[in-house]
Order: C-alpha cells, then sequence, then structure tokens
C-alpha cells in the first residue's frame, strides 16, 4: 500500500516505488482545501503533460493513461483505489480546479515508478 498525504500544494507518497501488480493508493487530506489523487501512466515529464482550458491535466490528452482517481476528498477525508500496474513510469497529481486555484499548476504532482 502507498499512503499518500494531500495538501497545499504538495503529494506526499509513502514510496515513490512499487512492483508491478495490485497496489493500494491510501490517500489522506490532510490540508484545508479539496483535493483528489490521480494517476496517470505517462513517459511525460509533469511539466509536459497536456492541460485543458482550465489548467487542470486534460485526462484524455496524448501521451497519457489515467489508471485511476479519487475525486473530492476533503479536509480529513481518506479514501483509496487499487489498481493493477505494469512496469513504468506514471504521475500522480492533484488534478481540482476550485477557488481560483488550479493545483496541478501549483506543482502538486509526484513521479512515480513501478518496477518488474
Amino acid at each position: 500500500m502507498i499512503s499518500i498525504r494531500l495538501s497545499e500544494w504538495e503529494i506526499l507518497p509513502s514510496a515513490d516505488t512499487a512492483k508491478a501488480g495490485p497496489v493500494t493508493f491510501r490517500s489522506e487530506n490532510i490540508g484545508v482545501e479539496t483535493h483528489e489523487m490521480v494517476l496517470f501512466k505517462t513517459d511525460l515529464a509533469p511539466e509536459e503533460m497536456p492541460l485543458d482550458q482550465d489548467g487542470a491535466v486534460d485526462e484524455a490528452g496524448a501521451g497519457l493513461e489515467l489508471i485511476d482517481e479519487v475525486e473530492d476528498v476533503k479536509a480529513g477525508e481518506l479514501k483509496q483505489f487499487t489498481a493493477t500496474l505494469a512496469p513504468g513510469k506514471y504521475v500522480m497529481a492533484c488534478n481540482a480546479v476550485e477557488n481560483g486555484q488550479r493545483h496541478f499548476m501549483n506543482k502538486m504532482y509526484k513521479v512515480f515508478t513501478v518496477t518488474a
């Protein structure tokens, strides 16, 4: 299991690598804003990921595969998902756009690697 702490403007995972296979991502919001945690498989650097007109990652954009996500993780809440992951590069991101804040644009992302 990968435990992730979400706050303004950070994603703090308990690890930045995992072995291929089923992985549970447990996201806890320790901040005050509502956040989300989206997992993308991509060879793109976070700064190269395509954005939509709102300044969020275009979840259907070229070079990205949306794996899974938890949305609307309010302050103090904990949500999780389990995904079966293949080896490769991934990006964890908060893709929320609320109250004039574009969380991804505030560098709320982390690179994550899955090994064989």
